[in-house]
């Protein structure tokens, strides 16, 4: 843990969704999991209007941390989620993430 609060700065800054997402999609991309986890956790999905930037980090890499959050909300909100204008902006692994729930809740 010492190691990592040397090698990170100590705690995070606040900083908003868009700017953890990239922090948690760079860290990925090198392959610095401890940071992968950590800016994890400051993306708080609530509902589905806040889901999208947790949904491209679990749906892109391993985020154990927002995985359960970005489940429930998208299989207890789907119709909020897929009627929503950044739906159409979603790449292929986001969508095959929501395909992949076991349960969506949609009406007929």
């Amino acid at each position: 843990m010492r190691r990592t609060l040397h090698v990170y700065g100590g705690e995070f800054p606040s900083i908003d969704n868009t700017t953890a997402v990239e922090l948690v999609l760079a860290a990925g991309l090198y392959k610095m999991h401890t940071l992968v986890t950590r800016a994890c956790r400051l993306i708080v999905p609530q509902s589905a209007a806040d889901v999208f930037p947790a949904l491209l980090c679990v749906a892109n890499m391993s985020c154990p941390v927002l995985e359960s959050k970005v489940s429930k909300i998208v299989q207890e909100e789907t119709e909020d989620v897929v009627y929503s204008e950044e739906f159409m902006d979603l790449d292929a692994k986001c969508l095959e993430y929501i395909s992949r729930q076991e349960t969506l809740s949609v009406s007929e």
